[in-house]
């Protein structure tokens, strides 16, 4: 309770099993983009459509920070008329991203709607990460506005009646859709990118994780026997898809068949 007001949260579990759905629509939240999407068709294994949402978010919020580093330097001097600008535009700020986060979710559920889809995110928990990542870098992961974006999606879900599920981040960044090899994630030159030291293959990091999760998913519901003919096939070279599966589960990792014609996947 606070100043007399009482909040209550409310979560409905979605007692629907997914393999009622065809498609499969893949979110990866991110730092540059705020959702790269993949639509999957989980009968025939191939990649429908890949879309970006909300790559204003992570302009608008570089745009927001210097103009309030600025403010800072001068608050900072003493200046009351900057102190005074300077909350101002951290609560424009905060408004943008609330507003936008709202407004991307709702056009990803209306994305899952058209197909009849089901929706899919990572179950992300972002920790101190000292040491391992730069100033620059923790600027990025601070920028994700993952819970409440991940609220919006979970709201807009329940609302038009698509089903949400979030499956385990291991690996989705750093699996190759083409070869099924692990490497370190994002090209150590352009982040933006996805490099297999394997066979070679240059795709967008985001556009490929979200295929990942779209996949991932696929494999949960075929281990859980939740469909008769459930197999997926990245490529003709037969990828091992296990490499999105932890090595202690023992339920997923029984579960990988390879049968279906080969994905295509315009990932570039």
């Amino acid at each position: 309770m606070l100043n007399g007001k009482i909040a209550v949260s409310i979560e409905k579990e979605f007692s629907e099993p997914a393999n009622e759905r065809r498609y499969i629509v893949g979110v990866d939240i991110g730092s540059s983009t705020l959702a790269a999407v993949t639509v999957l068709d989980s009968q025939s294994g191939k990649v429908v459509k890949q879309l970006y949402f909300g790559r204003d978010v992570a302009v608008r919020q570089m745009k927001y920070e210097e103009r309030r580093a600025k403010l800072q330097s001068h608050a900072d001097k003493g200046s009351e008329k900057a102190n005074k600008y300077l909350k101002r535009l951290k609560h424009k700020q905060r408004n943008f991203v609330k507003t936008r986060s709202g407004q991307v979710a709702k056009e990803i559920a209306n994305l899952a709607l058209k197909y009849d889809a089901c929706i899919v995110i990572e179950k992300l928990k972002f920790r101190a990460v000292r040491g391992k990542v730069n100033k620059n870098g923790r600027k990025k992961i601070n920028r994700i506005p993952y819970t409440q974006f991940r609220e919006f999606l979970k709201s807009n879900c329940l609302k038009y009646g698509v089903l949400f599920q979030e499956v385990d981040a291991y690996h989705t960044s750093k699996w190759c859709p083409k070869c099924g090899a692990l490497n370190n994630g994002h090209d150590s030159v352009n982040y933006a990118l996805y490099t297999c030291k394997k066979c070679g293959l240059t795709v967008n990091s985001d556009r490929k994780a979200s295929l990942a999760i779209a996949v991932k998913s696929l494999l949960e519901r075929t281990s859980q026997g939740l469909t008769n003919s459930c197999f997926v096939q990245i490529s003709r070279r037969k990828v091992p898809v296990n490499g999105l599966v932890r090595p202690d589960d023992g339920v997923l990792s029984g579960a990988v068949h390879l049968t279906q014609p080969p994905m295509e996947s315009p990932l570039l």
